[in-house]
């Protein structure tokens, strides 16, 4: 009768023990029951001229840059993982909370990619994008990240501008064109037009197509945006005293406009002998979103 005792009271004792143990091991992380949204527009930086003014003449598109979003402002939210199949897309407000569990079908790892603004087809994994019907131009994407599933509480989203931005001047170094006259002159422009959205991802694939012709814009310092392509995709055209010249470029056809850049162009307005206008195109300097390299070429009247 003791001995059974004594066991018994080890049986209890050993028990207690891994009721312990099992403690000990369930005070791991806790799992979150949501991940808040925190957003934010990647700022441009400011750019100079020669000769240095600020921009006089901008394409409506350029006017709608947005540089940062507001409480009220809604982005189209995908979610997706690499080992499950399936794109999960969702409305949200900038700043709000998400639930954790509206996202366990995409195993432990999700990654979140965001747009703005939201595209018509909001359940699409990929969509057209048109600069030239777009109600707002400045397409921002969010490229994917990485959030694992109910323990992060926060997941980053830095937004950058799609779109490229082609900003030019224009200057006189010999003196041949007064301040007021390359204040009136005029640049036209002829480029691609649509691009595809991967939701997914928040990047852009595939080629650019379509074709906008924009607005004439006058002034010294102009401004505009357009979707990513190839610099020979573009057709401008010069209009100084009346004369016009379409720019041609020296690079070839490997010079891409890219996504989240400016490229500053200079054009030298100068008087042949015979009075006609001769125009030289050249880079003032690589500003703003990212850098490119370097572009020369030249108009001929």
């Amino acid at each position: 009768m003791k001995r059974y005792g004594l066991f018994t009271a080890l049986t209890a004792v050993c028990a207690a023990l891994l009721l312990t143990g099992c403690d000990k091991e369930n005070t791991s992380e806790p799992i979150a029951a949501e991940v808040r949204l925190a957003v934010e527009i990647a700022p441009s930086s400011e750019m100079s001229f020669l000769p240095s003014e600020a921009v006089t003449g901008t394409d409506e598109a350029a006017e709608k840059e947005k540089t940062a979003f507001s409480p009220n402002d809604v982005i189209l939210l995908t979610a997706s993982s690499e080992t499950k199949s399936g794109v999960l897309s969702q409305t949200c407000r900038v700043g709000m909370s998400l639930k954790w569990s509206d996202f366990s079908t995409l195993g432990e790892t999700v990654r979140f990619a965001g747009c703005y603004p939201v595209p018509e087809n909001k359940g699409a994994v990929t969509f057209t994008f048109d600069m030239e019907h777009a109600k707002e131009p400045d397409l921002l994407l969010a490229p994917a990240v990485e959030a694992q599933y109910g323990k992060t509480t926060e997941a980053a989203l830095a937004f950058r501008h799609a779109m490229h931005r082609l900003s030019v001047s224009y200057q006189s170094k010999n003196g041949s064109y007064q301040t007021e006259e390359l204040a009136r002159a005029e640049l036209g422009c002829t480029a691609k037009s649509t691009c595809t959205v991967d939701l997914k991802t928040g990047t852009l694939t595939g080629s650019p197509a379509g074709e906008k012709t924009y607005n004439t814009l006058q002034g010294q310092n102009v401004s505009l945006l357009l979707v990513p392509q190839k610099l020979d995709d573009l057709t401008l055209t010069v209009t100084l005293d009346g004369k016009s010249g379409v720019c041609t470029f020296l690079t070839g056809t490997d010079v891409l406009l890219k996504g989240g850049s400016r490229l500053n162009l200079v054009i030298d307005c100068s008087k042949k002998d015979s009075g006609e206008p001769e125009f030289t195109v050249t880079v003032s300097e690589i500003a703003g979103w990212d850098n490119q390299g370097d572009i020369n070429g030249t108009v001929d009247i």
